[in-house]
């Protein structure tokens, strides 16, 4: 009888900052992408197009924002 055991490594701790942040970032861009496109110009024809302008500069903004906000609040 063999085991088919999955071996599994585990990201060092002082990673984990950095992954929640990017994580962080990412989910809050999608959404301030998508309520910041709908707010301002509501579905139109090229909503899509529109939405990944946007997303892609809440994205460059908002990523590295949250990258060093995240320890500070974690800490708190």
């Amino acid at each position: 009888m063999t085991s088919n055991k999955i071996k599994t490594t585990k990201l060092p701790k002082k990673y984990y900052s950095l992954l929640i942040g990017a994580i962080m970032g990412l989910i809050m861009s999608l959404l301030i992408s998508l309520t910041v496109t709908v707010v301002n110009i509501g579905i139109v024809l090229n909503f899509f197009q529109m939405r990944f302008n946007i997303f892609l500069t809440t994205l460059i903004i908002g990523f590295p924002l949250t990258i060093v906000v995240t320890p500070f609040v974690k800490n708190v």
